[in-house]
């Protein structure tokens, strides 16, 4: 359940977003060769609602351990359930086989396409996943993947100014609180860190953050600010 306005805490899963992540992974790993679990009703216990997430991320991630040929569609469907996972933590076992099929380079595109044009659940969840997509795979379990080609410094700072940029924005001019606050950690906001043309910007997320009602957003861009 998501911290209310008065918490500070790293918000968690949204419980509007729930039944969207549910059929995405489902088909997920349906369309893969899992075994995804049935389906949990709208009734269905927090403790069980964490199992069924628990099976349904190993059932599609199970399925890339071995080398095969995919089906079509096979990369959208796991990278639509990731950017839909309510779990800002668990959410890098559905990006990790993402970035087994496609690489870094058509992982951060498809979150950028999701941050510009997605729903807002889409676009809270691409910044979620942001952070994942930079990481390297644990080769223990994908190594019968041949690895795709990593961009090169130039296209992977390219790729990372236009996601500050995209991002900024996007905070701007949302209402989603979700949104908001799965943005913000991600934000470059001091101002030796924002380039010239993105500085208006930068000093709106700050007014906003700064003098919003949530605790949430006030304790974070100060944190930031604090630490780079």
């Amino acid at each position: 359940m998501e911290d209310g306005a008065g918490s500070t805490a790293r918000p968690g899963p949204d419980p509007r977003y729930l039944a969207g992540f549910r059929l995405r992974i489902f088909e997920a790993a349906r369309l893969l060769g899992g075994d995804p679990p049935a389906l949990l009703g709208p009734q269905a216990s927090g403790y069980a609602w964490h199992r069924w997430a628990a099976t349904a991320r190993f059932a599609v991630r199970r399925s890339l351990y071995q080398p095969r040929p995919l089906p079509a569609g096979a990369f959208e469907a796991v990278i639509g359930a990731a950017v839909l996972d309510p779990d800002v933590s668990l959410n890098r076992m559905l990006l990790e086989p993402a970035l087994a099929i496609a690489g870094t380079t058509r992982v951060q595109r498809t979150l950028l396409a999701k941050l510009a044009e997605g729903t807002d659940p889409e676009r809270a969840g691409a910044a979620n996943a942001w952070y994942w997509s930079h990481l390297p795979l644990p080769v223990e379990k994908f190594e019968a993947w041949p690895p795709a080609p990593e961009p090169n410094a130039g296209v992977r700072a390219q790729l990372h100014r236009q996601w500050q940029e995209q991002a900024l924005h996007a905070f701007v001019a949302t209402t989603d609180m979700r949104v908001r606050r799965c943005l913000l950690p991600g934000l470059a906001l001091r101002p030796d860190a924002v380039p010239p043309h993105l500085r208006g910007v930068a000093e709106q997320v700050l007014r906003i953050a700064r003098g919003h009602p949530d605790a949430y957003l006030r304790h974070q861009v100060e944190a930031q600010l604090r630490t780079g």
